[in-house]
């Protein structure tokens, strides 16, 4: 089944790059990942510990944490792990529409 999905948009958008190896990423991915407070051992689940932002709600990040999840492809319904149904936007050929 053809979903529309490129190796790339699928390791951003849906799997945020959790499947990737921390000697895999590029510089560009490396500094939004140490930004959000990871390092190597907690992303190779070597420690029991998580950046705090890992405990934060989307409106709980910083500017500078903000761009780095929006450079892993996270967007504040996802960072929250809302619901789609709850979500306030739809997407249609011409851009995000609001709900409302």
């Amino acid at each position: 089944i053809d979903l529309g999905f490129y190796t790339r948009t699928w390791d951003c958008f849906m799997n945020h790059y959790l499947s990737y190896y921390w000697s895999s990423f590029h510089d560009d991915l490396k500094v939004a990942i140490v930004t959000l407070g990871w390092d190597e051992a907690m992303w190779s689940d070597e420690s029991d510990t998580a950046p705090a932002s890992e405990g934060k709600f989307w409106i709980d990040l910083t500017p500078d944490e903000k761009a780095a999840a929006t450079r892993l492809c996270y967007f504040r319904e996802t960072w929250d792990a809302e619901p789609i149904t709850n979500w306030n936007t739809a997407v249609t050929p011409d851009g995000p529409l609001p709900k409302d």
